[in-house]
């Protein structure tokens, strides 16, 4: 990239930024480049129904870092993962010298130089709260993943329940192995399973891969509703804030929500079979007043019938009298 001052003769007066700015020219590369960089700042725009993602890309062995805008499906997906990105290069001279780069995402994994507290970026399936899931799905349509003791933990919460109603679930020896984890959730996937519920107990630090932005994607691709209880964790992770559709502090927590949402599922159920109850009663009731009313309209009739004969009658016998007299 070549750059060129010109500026007009200095006087007395100093210059202003503005013609600064003006005197620079850039000569960008044309066509098509790709750049790799460590994905620093991640916005959407605009914020409602965004289309596209702003961001910057920094040198993994320097400080320089440079723009760019992607499709928001086309996107990176987190801060702190490396990203590669093909498109054209943008020069942007307004109140301050920027470079972007507008184009796809082509490619992204873990930097080996890695930032704080990676960010997700949303995923563009909507968010169904657990009780909401349940009363669309199912509890059936629910699969439990996690170690012996959370799924045990879960099941426990549900016993007031269990003999009506159960979850599948499948036990991991290796709750910090991020493809133990994804085997399990596309499996219950493939036997019909419309959500996933991860859980565990304790606390430790071989629970980064929740933070990992590759995992995260993975997650993401497999286009279900996905929950959390991790357990007793006194740490925060990022799927928990932009993945997950909803999660919860502790395994028994989780399976009180799902008691809770059964119960009041239970109830909508009852009201809704007496509320059915009610109605059917109401519909005799108006298919008899319907009939009495035919009823009458039939005896009416036949009452008017019996009244036009006996005015017949009563003429016929009033003729015979009088021409006996």
């Amino acid at each position: 990239m070549n750059n060129k001052l010109s500026f007009p003769e200095q006087s007395e007066t100093p210059l202003s930024p503005s013609t600064i700015f003006s005197a620079v020219t850039i000569t960008t590369p044309k066509g098509i480049i790709t750049v790799e960089g460590i994905v620093t700042r991640l916005t959407e725009f605009p914020k409602r129904n965004p289309k596209w993602i702003y961001g910057d890309l920094k040198d993994e062995v320097s400080d320089y870092s440079i723009g760019f805008r992607c499709p928001i499906h086309k996107s990176p997906l987190a801060e702190g993962e490396l990203a590669t990105i093909r498109g054209v290069v943008v020069f942007q001279q307004q109140t301050k010298l920027a470079i972007r780069i507008d184009g796809d995402c082509i490619d992204h994994k873990t930097a080996k130089r890695r930032i704080a507290h990676p960010i997700a970026v949303r995923s563009e399936r909507s968010k169904i709260k657990l009780a909401e899931f349940i009363e669309q799905f199912g509890i059936e349509k629910l699969h439990l993943i996690g170690t012996k003791l959370a799924i045990q933990d879960v099941h426990t919460a549900l016993s007031p329940v269990s003999s009506q109603r159960s979850m599948l679930s499948t036990t991991i020896s290796n709750f910090n192995s991020p493809d133990d984890l994804l085997n399990a959730a596309r499996k219950a996937i493939e036997k019909g399973a419309m959500g996933v519920m991860f859980t565990r107990g304790g606390d430790d630090t071989t629970l980064q891969h929740w933070d990992d932005p590759i995992f995260m994607s993975d997650l993401m691709e497999l286009d279900r509703s996905i929950y959390t209880a991790l357990g007793h964790s006194n740490q925060s992770f990022s799927i928990e804030k932009y993945i997950c559709d909803e999660s919860f502090p502790t395994p028994s927590g989780a399976g009180h929500a799902v008691l809770k949402a059964l119960k009041t599922l239970s109830s909508a159920d009852y009201l809704r079979s007496q509320l059915s109850e009610k109605t059917n009663e109401i519909r005799k009731i108006n298919n008899k007043m319907i009939q009495l009313a035919r009823d009458l309209a039939e005896v009416q009739d036949k009452n008017g019938k019996l009244a036009m004969v006996s005015c017949a009658l009563f003429g016929v016998s009033g003729l015979l009298i009088y021409l006996l007299v």
